[in-house]
């Protein structure tokens, strides 16, 4: 007997939360640093590096070479993000790189207030990373943005500092691709029809209120025109566990 074909498997059938229901276990105002504040007396090694680090910056600004940070979640959860921003502020930093959960992090902070979950816990019941808000947010600032070639830390960035984004009418996007199959925004603008119509998505503009968005590293190089460069990990960051999650959106 011929075996039958293995059953797709559905993402709709995913269920999510809403962000008010999980333990989030930092605060975005209780890590957050001044950067005008005395730091407090570190080891001879570090200071060491750090003045090394620091003439380093300054000798490549000089010469008008690039500066890119390149950095991980934590960086956020230790309150450095008004440090980056003073940084870019004063352009010091030309450019910057971080990976998946860096920007699952910047968006929860800057819309939620706070961020971090119980790995341990959520895991065993099976909650870990199936928030709403966080996997819809994101998918609809990339969908956006890729509408117009927008990369993935440009697209976040701007969907945090004016509070959402913007989507086109079914019709048009339809028309553009019949159009025009071989242009090379049609595979986006296939991703961003079968979404909108899979999940009854209205046209026009997606409000999302970001209330700590001076807590997002995004947020602030999009406002300074810096260029920001994501790497998310393929299928584990926890956006994957939303049911409008699309892989091709986030390469």
């Amino acid at each position: 007997m011929q075996a039958l074909p293995p059953i797709p498997f559905r993402r709709s059938q995913l269920e999510v939360f809403p962000l008010s229901q999980r333990q989030t276990l930092t605060r975005l105002e209780d890590v957050l640093i001044d950067p005008d504040r005395r730091p407090k007396k570190l080891t001879s090694q570090c200071m060491h590096q750090i003045t090394e680090c620091t003439a380093s910056v300054i000798k490549a600004r000089e010469k008008g070479a690039s500066v890119m940070l390149i950095y991980g979640a934590h960086l956020l959860r230790n309150g450095a993000a008004t440090i980056l921003d003073r940084l870019m502020a004063d352009d010091w930093i030309t450019h910057l790189a971080t990976n998946g959960a860096g920007t699952i992090h910047d968006f929860e902070y800057a819309f939620l207030g706070g961020s971090t979950e119980s790995v341990k816990e959520n895991v065993a019941n099976g909650t870990f990373g199936a928030w709403d808000e966080t996997g819809r947010a994101i998918i609809l600032a990339l969908l956006s943005g890729g509408l117009s070639h927008k990369g993935y830390g440009y697209s976040l960035g701007k969907y945090i500092h004016q509070d959402g984004c913007e989507l086109p009418s079914p019709d048009t996007l339809r028309r553009q691709i019949s159009s025009d199959p071989s242009n090379h925004l049609t595979s986006a603008r296939a991703d961003c029809l079968q979404v909108m119509e899979e999940f009854a998505l209205k046209p026009g503009f997606h409000a999302t209120s970001h209330r700590w968005k001076h807590g997002s590293v995004l947020s602030s190089a999009f406002a300074y025109d810096i260029p920001f460069s994501v790497h998310p990990g393929i299928g584990y960051d926890i956006i994957t566990n939303h049911p409008m999650f699309r892989g091709s959106v986030i390469l």
